[in-house]
């Protein structure tokens, strides 16, 4: 049996509306037109707008936050590297790297 913690309102309102924008942004056809890359540009660019790759810096989003934003964008098909690239923000910033 798996258990599951419970999210604080944060972590909700973070699962929310990242829920939201993934269904939105990821439809089928959309998915289908960057098959040939693996990437949508487009995408990743409103990503980077919303700050989603700083999520990870500066030690403001906790790693259950970060979390929670992983498992949102795994419910998707969602053509962008975005695990890949908060973990590699995190690591470099840790090691003092910087981004």
């Amino acid at each position: 049996m798996t258990v599951t913690p419970a999210l604080d309102a944060d972590q909700d309102a973070l699962r929310d509306a990242f829920g939201a924008f993934f269904a939105k942004e990821s439809a089928p056809e959309r998915v289908r037109a960057a098959e040939p890359l693996g990437f949508d540009a487009r995408l990743w660019s409103r990503l980077a707008a919303l700050g989603v790759p700083d999520l990870a810096t500066g030690g403001q989003t906790s790693l259950a936050d970060l979390t929670v934003l992983a498992e949102e964008f795994g419910r998707h098909l969602v053509p962008v590297p975005l695990v890949e690239s908060l973990v590699a923000v995190r690591a470099l910033e840790r090691a003092g790297g910087g981004t």
